[in-house]
């Protein structure tokens, strides 16, 4: 059986006043057209599949993916996606009881599932699935860590801070887990894929970034499965194999989500299993992705009028500027300007004033630091944590957070 590992496509993102539909478009067409070329049997998606998508922006990507993938699904080939954090719990649990009226064994737990359909699990399951030569393949598949998905009853109950409530859903997690390796239907003979996304202790983070219990549910690495044939990751949007093992692995984003990706390979991982001797072979694969530059400039005057020269892809890079300025020489409209005319998709500029003894810093309207989208967005999330209607909240602040953008 034939794999296409990838994860954190984050469909319907923006980045600030930049609408990134083209770029992941791109990234999209590269993952299929790889599917297309190596003739896989399965294409899996390791959670985030959306960004928080709002129903109607679902809408329109799920008719994209349809056209992207069609021909791929009509070959035979089998698309299995799971929920991340950044994916609308209830519009994704939605669209997962809509998939069950036309494929009703995706709820039978160790089931061979149907090919070539499109898959989306909600929930921690397993099941079979057979590639083209007949031969059989089990998968687990592990959304992320949220208590409508694995604390249940008084289990769910609210806790008094988010260290707590992460340690809990952690054990939760683990046990789901040990569960399904302890289910009759589970298979031991047959080679197995662990499908996760989740964050793991010894995974390489952004720079500067030290997650805690109080952010995020992380798991030792020795709990992860690594007896299993393979052990598929997203979440993590740079990557890398874990503890030196190649059949272990985060596939990274399909793309360059922002300034904290500068100089991240991208593509996706092809995953050989032979269900017969369990052999398997994992092998990088790269996609051509957005660039993406952090820029500082010293000196306008001298600085700024060779920056087209120096990034060729200018146009159609994503920018982030630091800018120092002197107050009284500078013209910073006419900066601002000029900067937007070389990087239309600059989407974060910071001007600083050095023209006193102490620097200055100003934020440029419309390309602040932090938009407006996001800082509003990270603070509603925060503040809502284990609310059961959380997603559905988000949604309309998001909704009206583009209305004030709009205008």
């Amino acid at each position: 059986m034939r794999i296409i590992h990838t994860s954190d496509w984050h469909l319907g993102r923006r980045l600030g006043r930049i609408d990134r539909t083209d770029d992941l478009r791109r990234a999209v067409k590269q993952v299929a057209d790889i599917c297309q070329r190596e003739k896989a049997d399965v294409l899996l998606i390791c959670g985030d599949l959306f960004e928080q998508g709002r129903a109607d922006v679902m809408r329109d990507w799920m008719d994209q993916l349809n056209e992207t993938f069609g021909s791929f699904l009509q070959a035979g080939g089998t698309i299995l996606a799971l929920t991340g954090n950044h994916d609308n719990e209830n519009v994704a649990q939605m669209l997962h009881q809509a998939m069950k009226l036309a494929a009703p064994a995706i709820s039978e737990k160790g089931g061979l599932l149907m090919p070539g359909r499109f898959h989306l699990f909600t929930g921690p399951t397993f099941f079979r699935l057979a590639d083209r030569a007949g031969g059989n393949v089990q998968f687990i598949a592990m959304p992320s860590p949220t208590p409508a998905r694995y604390l249940k009853g008084d289990d769910a109950q609210a806790y008094q801070g988010f260290d707590e409530r992460n340690r809990a859903l952690k054990t939760a997690y683990a046990a789901t887990l040990e569960a399904i390796f302890a289910h009759p239907k589970f298979d031991k003979t047959c080679p197995a894929v662990l499908a996760a996304h989740i964050i793991s202790s010894g995974a390489e983070v952004r720079e500067q970034v030290r997650l805690g219990e109080g952010e995020a549910v992380i798991m030792p690495d020795n709990d992860l499965p690594a007896h299993l044939a393979y052990v598929a990751l997203g979440d993590i949007h740079k990557p890398q194999t874990l503890m030196g093992l190649e059949h272990v692995r985060y596939s990274g984003s399909i793309d360059r989500m922002d300034a904290g990706e500068v100089g991240d390979e991208k593509g996706v991982v092809r995953v050989d299993i032979d269900p017969q001797t369990r052999a398997v072979a994992a092998k990088w694969m790269s996609i051509e992705a957005t660039p993406v530059y952090r820029i500082e400039i010293h000196d306008p005057a001298a600085e700024i009028p060779s920056l087209a020269q120096t990034y060729p892809d200018h146009e159609r890079a994503l920018v982030t500027v630091e800018l120092r300025y002197r107050a009284g020489r500078d013209d910073l409209n006419a900066l601002l300007a000029e900067l937007n005319r070389i990087f239309p998709r600059m989407y974060n500029c910071t001007p600083i004033d050095i023209s006193g003894g102490e620097n200055a810093a100003s934020a440029y309207d419309g390309i602040a630091s932090q938009t407006l989208r996001q800082t509003t967005l990270d603070y509603v999330r925060s503040q809502l944590e284990g609310d059961e209607d959380r997603e559905d909240i988000i949604g309309l602040v998001e909704a009206f957070v583009t209305q004030l953008e709009q205008k």
